[in-house]
């Protein structure tokens, strides 16, 4: 691992030729695969939950982490954790 886990960015190829991955897809490949493998015969239905990016909310999540690491980290944290949305995969 030491050998790749160097800190680079590795393209989706050079993922899989590591054996990091299994395969390269879409998100239908990824539901495909998950219906196949939790024999959903109706499919799967997939959750999006986004949190709402609040100057209030950034506010108080420094307020609280600031002393941890300093006010550059608590902010990064604070926007990194909840610009991206969840997704959830679920059987029906």
């Amino acid at each position: 691992m030491r050998k790749i886990a160097d800190g680079r960015i590795l393209s989706a190829t050079e993922a899989r030729e590591l054996k990091l991955i299994d395969a390269i897809g879409y998100r239908e490949d990824a539901e495909e695969i998950l219906e196949q493998l939790a024999d959903a015969k109706d499919g799967v239905r997939v959750v999006r939950y986004d949190e709402e990016l609040s100057w209030r909310r950034i506010l108080s999540s420094l307020s609280m982490s600031a002393g941890r690491g300093g006010l550059a980290a608590a902010v990064r944290g604070a926007v990194e954790g909840r610009a991206a949305p969840r997704l959830e995969f679920r059987v029906k």
